[in-house]
């Protein structure tokens, strides 16, 4: 998977919708189809997510690829499309290997995703809202968190409406980290119930996290 981009996100948006804690989000205008995002955030409070193509962000006023956040603070990232090889230059000089069918399968003059370690989080504890702190060997890594989702019912104005969260990752040292769950936005009241609001568990089975470099 090449890299098709790289950079720090340093503007962002606040998701509008209803009081259940909305998220910040910058949207990323690579241009190309995008597989994977990982994301560095700095030691903090603040945890972030770089969901992919399927991001909550497309529901909510048809945007791009997205990172999203509890804060503003600064979120280094780096984003991976398999279009990667068939659009980024041939290098003037170095190695580039072909398929069998003609297509591009490394290009030297490109960087691809370099996965250090992969941490299993137990899942259970995800499921019923909890954090999980995970450790690794890599110093300061960018980390891939898989897409996952909940939706909740909560009060507002008297009435209910539908939060959607997330797990993301928060960074507490250059080799630990926590899983956790934050809210990206809310729905206005949509019923006087909280029956009426489907809740909606969606976490991978298993649910592991990719530890990377550039």
């Amino acid at each position: 998977m090449g890299m098709w981009e790289s950079g720090t996100a340093t503007s962002w948006t606040q998701y509008t919708g209803g009081g259940c804690g909305n998220a910040y989000y910058h949207e990323i205008d690579s241009g190309r189809i995008s597989a994977i995002c990982a994301v560095r955030p700095p030691t903090g409070d603040t945890v972030c997510l770089a969901p992919d193509a399927c991001t909550p962000a497309h529901s909510v006023g048809g945007l791009g690829d997205v990172i999203v956040q509890t804060g503003t603070g600064l979120i280094e990232y780096a984003l991976y499309s398999p279009d990667t090889n068939a659009h980024k230059p041939l290098p003037g000089w170095g190695l580039v290997m072909y398929g069998d069918r003609g297509e591009i399968v490394f290009n030297s003059g490109n960087k691809y995703l370099k996965i250090r370690e992969i941490v299993d989080v137990d899942r259970n504890t995800l499921v019923s809202a909890g954090s999980v702190q995970i450790e690794h060997e890599t110093e300061n890594p960018y980390y891939v968190v898989p897409r996952n989702m909940r939706i909740i019912p909560y009060n507002i104005s008297g009435n209910f409406g539908a939060c959607f969260r997330t797990h993301g990752v928060r960074k507490l040292s250059s080799t630990t980290a926590e899983i956790k769950v934050f809210s990206l936005f809310g729905t206005g009241p949509v019923t006087g119930s909280p029956g009426g609001i489907n809740p909606y568990i969606g976490i991978p089975n298993p649910f592991r996290i990719a530890i990377c470099s550039l």
